[in-house]
């Protein structure tokens, strides 16, 4: 038998990490999709892959886990991909990023916090990565597979660095996505006190 008291609690935390997650990201991001426009959500899903919390659409875990090795993954990293051929159905065009972080409990992957929301503009052939005579994704802008965005806490500068300079609006892109790792972090932070 579940205590149901206890039930409650973690019920009621994980919807108040989501909440702080995506109140955080509304803050913080620069662009007026994600700021204005509240164009994105923030999830939680268990070490098995499985959406804990999360409105009618987010991304997926599934190709992080697929291309890194849960066992492998340390606290402080972080994971992107915007990749619409390799996420495995969980996004729907290059605008929409993804941003990934895993929880960790006594040394051990126990859950993953995810941030995914569509930005301004992330290259292709028309601004705001949308156009409607495209044949192809590929006109839609930059296309990042599954990759290690920050690494123990370390970004990655020259990643970033590739996205910001594909990007009309590079210091709003960089801003969005400062913005969803550090919610992140935060919400895998609040997600490992839950455990202890």
């Amino acid at each position: 038998m579940t205590d149901p008291i206890l039930l409650e609690i973690v019920e009621g935390t994980l919807a108040s990490v989501e909440r702080e997650v995506e109140t955080s990201i509304a803050r913080t991001a620069r662009s007026p999709m994600i700021r204005d426009a509240h164009d994105f959500r923030a999830g939680i899903h268990d070490r098995k892959l499985r959406k804990l919390t999360g409105r009618s659409y987010s991304a997926l875990v599934h190709p992080i886990a697929r291309d890194f090795p849960i066992e492998k993954m340390r606290p402080g990293d972080v994971f992107f991909h915007n990749d619409v051929y390799l996420s495995e159905g969980g996004i729907g065009h290059l605008p929409d990023l993804c941003v990934t972080v895993p929880v960790f409990h006594d040394d051990q992957v126990v859950a993953f916090v995810q941030a995914f929301g569509h930005h301004d503009d992330i290259g292709g052939a028309v601004p705001g990565s949308m156009p409607s005579h495209a044949r192809s994704a590929f006109e839609e802008g930059l296309m990042v597979p599954p990759i290690k965005l920050w690494d123990q806490g370390v970004p990655n500068e020259a990643a970033l660095t590739i996205m910001t300079r594909n990007s009309r609006m590079p210091d709003s892109l960089a801003g969005d996505l400062d913005a969803e790792c550090s919610a992140c972090l935060m919400g895998a932070r609040r997600l490992g006190e839950l455990f202890d």
